[in-house]
């Protein structure tokens, strides 16, 4: 996304008229390799609606297809799982390079995901360029090679069509696609790759220069090498420069070596030696364990030992001098305790800077030595700093990418250690003024601007769809406090932000959701309840309920309850459509609002669902009647029994849907649930749902009431919780958990057949929350949960 290519091509029509058209669409795929990554990357595809071939060499004996089945069948066992539903295996069908070669010349994209050597993936290109269609793009997976070299076996109308699609791993959860242009590939192929990547996928495609190893691995491989090398130099362990190189700077809790493992040891000394022979002149060296890993076929979580290994006592890590496993430890940096709690990251790096201690020394060795490889090699790799920050970024999962951690550290401070390191950055880098130094520019109207290397400066790429950082840098929100804000996305839209801690729900953003719809009711078209956080919501505030149910303040209790039923209600009534928004985690409270809305607008990677039995209590904003009246629909099919015991199911079993389209065929959500196509541009798509309600006339749906099983329901489900119980599966306090929660769902002791208002559902909810936040026992889940970040069973 760092050129100006659209992702529209331009046609003009008899009149003269030029017009924006939709790049012809990809609906057929074929996979070239099975194994982790080309079977992710056919999973992802799958999982985007796309039918895709999955090949690989062909076995001997019967059954030919052997090795790409084996592939196929193994994305079941792979944590965290790379499908979004196991529906997404039905779109995959697998073959073999001989006997499938013309079938995948005809598909619309070819990719190439086999090992990553130069010889191999010629010969595979020779055979398809005999056989691909006059449509046909052609992509490789290379995680380095250089596309002039692998292109010499195209024609010349297929090296229009060839292209570099680097997807990274695993390829549904990191939202990188580097996308390289090989020496003939036409802008139509970079337009029509960039719309399917980014419309279709999901993803953020990053131009690169078409440069060994690209941007994200040249920059992140060598960091990873420099760190090793630091490792030697300051005798750090593992565990310590994992430690170091986590959180600490502003990059995933993996660290170095636990990344390493998940890569995969061979995939890592794979690039390292293309960069080494690539560039003979910088420092690749492969450290001996390294190499003595590798010699021993210990590749890391794919083959279950690497720098870690798991053991029966726990994990055992490399000890980098003698290249002998040992008991993992902690890492204790005295000097480091008070900085890691820092939570703005620029702070977190001055803070990092100020600090002193063999910790301090060695992580400021690590990082300012990657900042300056990157603002060394930058130019060469990509056509500006916002691509090397963004590859980065989503590639190597980065808080902030190279050239952004230089801004906000600083250059006075990151010259000092560059200075007693003997680092080589560029002299464009020092300026007199520090300020004039920055490489991220913003004028007086609020425009950003990235400097370039010539001294001058251009716009910086903004991103599509609805940012709020550019809403918060240009404007004031109409309504504020402390934990949400409600901002005005022009066409008669307003957006609810909340933006406390977890964006976990209390009084104030509560409060917020009323306030919202309120405002949105007098003039505007529609509201949208989303942000851009980490997660959209993590629920209720529990430790509110919990210091106020352990002081008897049960009032309190009583009221938040309420407020939180009051929010629901506000949502699903609202005389507007409100477009709920979730990424990330939503739960508990966070699924509810989700439930109460007209038209939700889900990330696909959305985790959520109602985990309030994780804690003792049960959903009671209006999650247990929403379900309710879901199961009681009349025109559903099967019978209400059955599927009042689904809604039971989801929330005494507290499950968690791991992907917006496993919430839907959970039965979760229903029909009315959409699945946002980019992350990127999900508020907008959002925005586009309320627009699109208004047009068509909005209005709220009319309160009514709904039929109940009451005793019907409530026996057949105590019954089975009863037999849990006594088979161990269940205890005590479980037992006392899920009959409030039948309770509810059955609609109390009431016959079957009778007809209840919403409000007499949300009183029972209240009702049996209550009674289960005063016991100890739920008292007790509670602290525990806040204290430890997982549920007890007690």
């Amino acid at each position: 996304m760092q050129d100006n290519l659209s992702n529209v091509t331009q046609t003009k029509s008899s009149s003269g008229v030029t017009k924006a058209t939709t790049p012809k669409p990809i609906r057929y795929a074929a996979v070239f390799g099975s194994g982790i990554m080309g079977s992710q990357i056919a999973a992802h595809l799958a999982g985007c609606g796309i039918r895709v071939l999955l090949l690989d060499i062909p076995s001997e004996g019967k059954n030919r297809n052997a090795i790409s089945q084996k592939g196929l069948d193994g994305l079941r066992k792979i944590k965290p799982s790379p499908l979004y539903t196991s529906n997404v295996l039905n779109l995959i069908q697998v073959g073999n390079t001989e006997d499938d070669l013309e079938a995948a010349g005809k598909c619309d994209w070819v990719i190439e995901a086999i090992i990553e050597q130069t010889k191999p993936k010629l010969e595979l290109f020779a055979k398809l360029n005999k056989v691909a269609g006059p449509d046909t793009i052609i992509s490789t997976n290379t995680s380095g090679i250089p596309l002039k070299i692998l292109a010499q076996n195209f024609s010349s109308s297929q090296s229009e069509r060839f292209i570099g699609t680097h997807f990274f791993n695993p390829p549904r959860y990191l939202r990188l696609v580097e996308l390289i242009a090989g020496p003939k590939t036409s802008d139509e192929t970079i337009a029509r790759m960039r719309h399917t990547i980014e419309v279709v996928l999901g993803k953020t495609a990053v131009s690169a220069l078409d440069s060994p190893a690209f941007i994200a691995n040249r920059i992140g491989v060598q960091a990873m090498v420099l760190t090793l090398q630091i490792a030697d130099e300051m005798g750090l362990s593992v565990e310590e420069v994992d430690a170091l190189t986590g959180p600490l700077l502003g990059r995933p809790k993996t660290g170095t070596f636990k990344l390493a493992d998940l890569v995969g040891l061979d995939t890592l000394v794979h690039i390292i030696h293309n960069l080494a022979e690539s560039f003979p002149t910088e420092k690749f060296p492969v450290h001996s364990v390294l190499q003595k890993l590798i010699d021993a076929k210990q590749l890391g979580r794919k083959t279950g030992a690497g720098f870690y290994k798991k053991v029966k006592e726990g994990f055992e890590s490399i000890d980098l001098k003698s290249g002998e496993y040992k008991p993992s430890g902690k890492a204790r940096f005295e000097e480091l305790k008070s900085v890691i709690k820092e939570e703005n990251i620029a702070k977190k790096l001055k803070a990092l800077f100020a600090a002193k201690g063999r910790g301090a020394d060695a992580a400021k060795a690590i990082l300012a030595g990657s900042i300056a490889y990157a603002l060394k090699v930058g130019p060469s790799v990509a056509k500006d700093f916002v691509a090397v920050d963004t590859a980065m970024e989503l590639g190597f999962g980065w808080e902030m990418g190279p050239a952004k951690m230089l801004d906000a550290l600083g250059v006075t401070e990151f010259k000092k250690v560059v200075e007693a390191r003997k680092l080589d950055v560029p002299n464009w880098v020092w300026s007199e003024n520090e300020s004039s130094s920055e490489i991220y520019l913003r004028t007086t109207s609020g425009e950003q601007r990235i400097r370039t290397i010539d001294g001058n400066s251009r716009n910086a790429y903004k991103a599509p769809g609805i940012q709020i950082k550019d809403l918060r840098a240009s404007s004031s929100p109409l309504l504020h406090n402390a934990d949400a804000s409600v901002w005005d996305i022009q066409d008669g839209v307003l957006l609810l932000e909340f933006h406390s801690k977890m964006n976990s729900q209390g009084p104030l953003s509560l409060e917020m959701i009323v306030r919202a719809i309120e405002k949105a009711a007098k003039g505007y078209n529609g509201l949208v309840i989303g942000n851009q956080g980490t997660n959209f919501c993590a629920g209720a505030n529990i430790a509110m309920v919990l210091i106020d149910a352990s002081n008897g303040e049960y009032d309190n209790v009583d009221a938040a309850v309420k407020a939180f039923q009051a929010a629901s209600m506000a949502i699903k009534y609202s005389p507007v459509p409100v477009v709920v928004s979730p990424h990330g985690m939503a739960l508990g409270g966070g699924c509810e609002f989700v439930l109460h809305s007209n038209r939700p607008v889900l990330s696909p990677e959305t985790y959520i669902g109602l985990v309030e039995v994780g804690v003792g209590l049960l959903p009671a904003g209006g999650g247990c009647k929403e379900l309710t009246i879901r199961a009681m629909d009349a025109n559903k099919p099967g019978i209400a029994l059955n599927r009042i015991a689904k809604a039971f199911e989801l929330i005494a079993m507290g499950k968690v849907a791991t992907s917006a389209q496993e919430a839907i065929e959970s039965g979760l959500l229903d029909a009315r649930a959409v699945i946002a196509s980019n992350e990127q541009t999900r508020l907008e798509q959002a925005k586009d749902e309320v627009l699109a309600l208004a047009r068509a006339g909005y209005r709220p749906p009319a309160p009514g009431t709904t039929e109940v099983l009451g005793t019907e329901a409530l026996a057949a489900l105590e019954t089975g919780v009863y037999l849990m119980r006594e088979a161990g599966w269940a205890s005590e306090h479980d037992q006392i958990i899920s009959g409030s929660v039948a309770r509810v769902l059955a609609g109390g002791a009431v016959t079957s057949g009778t007809r209840v208002t919403e409000e007499y559902l949300l009183d029972l909810e209240r009702e049996e929350f209550m009674r289960l936040v005063g016991m100890k026992k739920t008292q007790e889940r509670i602290e525990y949960m806040l204290k430890n970040g997982k549920p007890l069973r007690n």
